[in-house]
């Protein structure tokens, strides 16, 4: 063999080797979208807002849930800064609580946040940290499951301990109808009673 035929078949055993590796990563690429598919497709079932921010707390996913939870459509909020997006108020400085979620890999807590049309809303907020196969963190993702505008949940308390108190007052007055009821039946019969005698005494008395 000459050493143009060697170097035809090595370039040639080259590029098979080139196009077999490129055939086993995009068969690798494609499995990986149609399983980040599936899960996504997962994801908007439940009604919890999710969603996914990277570590400089940029959106890269947003669920059906976060769509109705905060009224902001995927194609707006992802790409966004989620601080910005939602303007939270945390009950701790947010970086307290990113140092929290690196070291300990998880946080929770209770956080106020404000939806498209400038309502607000107060979540139970769970986060979990995402690592890269090096260990190095790339994401944090979110389950925040929304329990209502604070001042509504004021009033809605203010309704049921005025509702409470209507209810012990009315139970009160049937309780005092109730014993009053037999007294006056008694003082009746002792007021009949003594009429009673008295005519009778008269009677006998002529």
């Amino acid at each position: 063999m000459t050493r143009d035929n060697e170097d035809k078949l090595l370039r040639s055993v080259a590029l098979q080797n080139a196009e077999s590796i490129r055939a086993v990563r995009l068969r690798a690429e494609q499995q990986a979208e149609a399983a980040l598919r599936e899960q996504a497709n997962l994801l908007n079932l439940t009604h919890d807002a999710i969603f996914v921010r990277d570590m400089n707390g940029t959106v890269k996913y947003w669920n059906r849930g976060a769509e109705e939870l905060y009224g902001w459509p995927a194609e707006q909020a992802v790409g966004t800064v989620i601080q910005e997006l939602l303007k939270t108020i945390f009950p701790v400085p947010l970086e307290q609580i990113e140092k929290e979620v690196i070291g300990a890999g998880r946080w929770d807590g209770e956080l106020l946040q404000t939806k498209k049309d400038g309502s607000q809303v107060v979540v139970a907020s769970r986060w979990s940290l995402q690592r890269d196969e090096s260990g190095a963190p790339i994401a944090i993702l979110v389950i925040n499951n929304g329990r209502g505008c604070p001042q509504e949940r004021k009033r809605a308390s203010r309704r049921r301990q005025r509702d409470s108190g209507v209810r012990l007052e009315h139970a009160a007055r049937r309780r005092h109808r109730f014993r009053q009821r037999p007294l006056a039946r008694v003082h009746g019969f002792v007021a009949a009673g003594c009429t009673g005698l008295e005519l009778g005494s008269r009677s006998s008395s002529r």
